[in-house]
């Protein structure tokens, strides 16, 4: 029999992961949140880094001897992925993580053909999301002015070539721009 504590634990910690990787929870096929895009903010960060740790600590406090072995397992992934999780956010990457491979620029030609639109609600709900686009783009420039006020900024070669990558995307022809081939 599943510990209810628990059970509440991990589906609060799966419905939390969803809330906050909209994009992750549409290509999994659950539109929840299809609408959004993500929280690119330092105020986001923090808050998500505090929800993480408060997860952690109430599995901690459940007393692995009043489980069963599935669900001493359950309590300790739960522990390992959010509080690991929590560790990643607090290396403040935003700071300084520019990637021509990786970055949001690079992303989202790959990830929009990937999205599930199975009805005309799902379609709708993805022009929301792509609104935000620039408002992403904003965040992630504030976050990088962040990183190098504290002295932390990406490697020169990364950030040319990203810089590169970008000016080419709003360089091409309406025709060629990934969003409108998807």
């Amino acid at each position: 029999m599943s510990h209810q504590e628990l059970s509440d634990l991990a589906d609060e910690y799966y419905e939390w992961t969803l809330r906050t990787s909209p994009v992750s929870a549409s290509l999994r096929g659950i539109h929840d949140y299809d609408t959004e895009l993500g929280e690119f903010s330092r105020e986001a960060e923090d808050r998500q880094i505090a929800e993480m740790r408060a997860m952690v600590a109430r599995a901690a406090a459940i007393d692995p001897s009043d489980l069963d072995a599935d669900d001493q397992i359950t309590r300790e992934v739960l522990m390992f992925e959010a509080g690991n999780a929590a560790d990643v956010a607090e290396t403040r990457l935003a700071e300084f993580m520019v990637s021509h491979t990786m970055g949001i620029q690079a992303m989202l030609p790959v990830i929009v053909p990937q999205l599930p639109i199975e009805t005309t609600e799902h379609a709708d709900a993805y022009i929301e999301r792509f609104s935000k686009v620039p408002q992403t783009y904003a965040e992630a420039n504030a976050r990088l002015a962040e990183g190098v006020a504290n002295g932390r900024t990406p490697m020169a070669s990364t950030a040319q070539k990203t810089v590169e990558q970008i000016d080419a995307l709003l360089a091409a022809p309406l025709d060629q721009d990934p969003f409108t081939r998807a």
